[in-house]
Order: structure tokens, then sequence, then C-alpha cells
């Protein structure tokens, strides 16, 4: 009998210290650096990242080949200081860095590296090494390349016109990233001495009040002087998520 009751305690102590490991083990599990070095970085300045399946242009209906992060403008002005052009900015910049570091690598940035390269976007920023440089000129002719997709001849033929002579042209896209972009005007022998390049990585959830609006759009007011004249050429309709005070030049 004695045996038996030595037994059972012995089982019973044995348990209660697996039971308590067991308990450790949970609380003190390993941590994911790279989760917990994103979730107190610099998680507050990026929007939740769209699925595939809605990376779609909501003017021109075309299919993006990649996803763009979204920042979230407001917690950068509030934390840094920033312009709504230097916010845009430091998305744009971002956004190129991050492609590029991801096709030299040949797979996605782990958190710890886009967190690397957010700060190396925002000291070129501070310092003035804008990727898109705004235009000097007094008049700017802001040329929607989505809208000659299916017309590239008349593009073509709108570059070599005298309007073009009159001021700086700015290409832009809503369905192309920065890279693609230039590779589709470079294909279809689209002039680009002197051009500035504008594409999807510049849009962004927010006003120019930094008001999250949830429509993608651009303010032209925010992004130019005041004292530039903006003209844009389009086919078709205008886009409604671009926004401003512009001349509107349908071809």
């Amino acid at each position: 009998m004695k045996s038996c009751r030595l037994y059972i305690f012995v089982t019973f102590i044995l348990a209660f210290i697996t039971s308590c490991s067991s308990s450790q083990d949970k609380t003190f599990s390993r941590v994911n650096v790279d989760q917990y070095y994103r979730e107190t970085g610099v998680l507050k300045y990026f929007l939740p990242t769209q699925p595939s399946w809605a990376n779609v242009s909501q003017i021109y209906g075309c299919k993006r080949s990649g996803v763009v992060q979204f920042l979230n403008l407001k917690n950068i002005s509030s934390s840094f200081g920033l312009t709504y052009l230097e916010s845009l900015q430091l998305q744009y910049t971002y956004n190129y860095e991050l492609a590029k570091a991801e096709e030299l690598a040949g797979k996605k940035a782990s958190p710890t590296a886009e967190e690397k390269l957010f700060f190396k976007a925002f000291d070129s920023i501070k310092a003035g090494n804008f990727i898109f440089k705004t235009p000097s000129f007094k008049r700017v002719n802001f040329i929607l390349v989505d809208s000659f997709q299916t017309d590239m001849k008349s593009l073509r033929e709108l570059m070599g016109s005298a309007s073009m002579y009159e001021g700086r042209p700015v290409f832009f896209s809503q369905c192309l990233k920065r890279s693609e972009l230039i590779k589709l005007l470079k294909e279809n022998s689209i002039p680009l001495g002197g051009a500035r390049i504008l594409s999807l990585e510049i849009l962004s959830p927010y006003d120019l009040e930094l008001n999250l609006t949830g429509i993608e759009e651009i303010n032209l007011s925010g992004v130019f002087q005041k004292d530039q004249k903006i003209h844009i050429y389009y086919q078709r309709k205008k886009p409604e998520n671009i926004k401003g005070k512009f001349i509107l030049k349908k071809q």
C-alpha cells in the first residue's frame, strides 16, 4: 500500500513539474524578431497593405503588377512635420527603393529591411533628394499616359506639337509603377528628354488637408507652385481623383 501511495505521489509531482514547464514555455516562447521590430517601429506610418485582388486602378480599372505600400500621411506629418508634398515624396521614394531592393534580393523584404528602407527614404527627403523633381517652368504639361494606352500614336504626335515646347512635360500613370512607365514610353518611342515621371506610387488615400478619404488621389495644388500653370492632357474622360487647380486639354 505504501509503495502504491508513493507511486501516486511521484506521478503527481512529475505531472505538476511538466505542467509548469509547459506554462513557462508558452509565457517565454521565442519572439518573432521581425514581427516585433515592425510592430514597435514604423507600423503606425503604414496603412494596411491592399490584397492583390483589390490592386486595381479605381479610375481606369487596370490590374497593377505590384502592390504599393500607402503611408499614413497624417501620422507622418504629426511625427516629422512633413508637408503634403514631402509626405508623398517619402511614399514615392520608399516604394521605389523597396521595389529595387526586392528585385535585387529576389524575394520579399523582411519587416526589419522595410524599416531600414523607410528611414533611408526619410533621410533622403529631409536632405531634399527627391526622385520626382518639381519643374521650375511656369507652365507644366501634365500628361495622363493611361488615357493614351490604346492610342500611343496620338501621344507621340502630342509630344511633337508646339504646345509641348511651351512647358515642361510630366508623364503620369495610375496603372504603372515608375520603372514600368519609363519602359512603356521608351518602347513606344516617346521622347523623355527633360521630362518628369510620376507613377502610381505617388497616389494617396489622403487629401491635401490630410483627411483620409479612402480614394486614391493626388492634389496638384499641393505638388506644384501656386504661380505655375498646370495643363492636363488626356483622352476620354478626366479622372475625378486628380484634384487642384489646372487647365484641361482634351485630345
